[in-house]
């Protein structure tokens, strides 16, 4: 049994997919093995690597098959990449989640997940809407 799962490619974990604008409401769901003994959870995020963690408590909405799932929504307000972790309360410490060979992982300090929020009220331009674009790399000839 797996001690924590998150995929942030599947609608049950993510949602809405991919990038999101600033007018969505994302919602973030971890499921945490009840081996973990978690007393809660927090979603942690970053405008930037270099800014200050921001913690947001996730509430515990569900339990099933030895799993406690916690969720929280969130909006991100500036257009920006975001990068996001998530940490586990426990009787005994914090536990960092983090990601390692594209799943979700408990450990200390591994990797996170990156989000890109684009402005809501970006337009493509109608010329390019249909056409091909192409994108040469010239260090790569």
């Amino acid at each position: 049994m797996k001690r924590v799962i998150f995929n942030s490619k599947s609608d049950v974990h993510k949602k809405p997919f991919g990038a999101v604008s600033t007018n969505d409401t994302v919602l973030f769901s971890i499921h945490i093995s009840v081996d973990e003994e978690a007393t809660g959870a927090s979603f942690v995020y970053r405008q930037d690597k270099e800014s200050t963690p921001i913690y947001i408590d996730m509430l515990q909405t569900d339990n099933y098959d030895n799993y406690l799932v916690f969720e929280c929504k969130v909006n991100f307000c500036t257009p920006d990449l975001y990068f996001y972790r998530f940490e586990i309360k426990t009787e005994n410490g914090i536990k960092f989640v983090g990601l390692k060979d594209g799943e979700a992982y408990i450990e200390d300090w591994l990797p996170e997940w990156q989000l890109t929020v684009y402005n809501a009220d970006f337009n493509t331009p109608d010329w390019v809407k249909g056409g091909i674009m192409y994108q040469i790399f010239p260090d790569r000839f």
